[in-house]
């Protein structure tokens, strides 16, 4: 399934302007499909795999 980039922001809860931007600098994973941008699930966990941060205190 592809997201559209206000669907996409809606799931990850950031907006959408930001997603497409990181889109159009090539800095997160899409599809472009006629000139429109799309995100696959995957690209969505990938965006959250690399905003991760592990706990570093006990």
């Amino acid at each position: 399934m592809l997201y559209t980039s206000e669907q996409a922001a809606m799931l990850l809860q950031m907006s959408a302007g930001w997603l497409r931007r990181q889109a159009a600098q090539g800095l997160v994973g899409h599809v472009l499909i006629a000139r429109k941008v799309r995100f696959t699930r995957a690209d969505l966990e990938e965006i959250i795999a690399r905003h991760h941060r592990a706990v570093t205190k006990r």
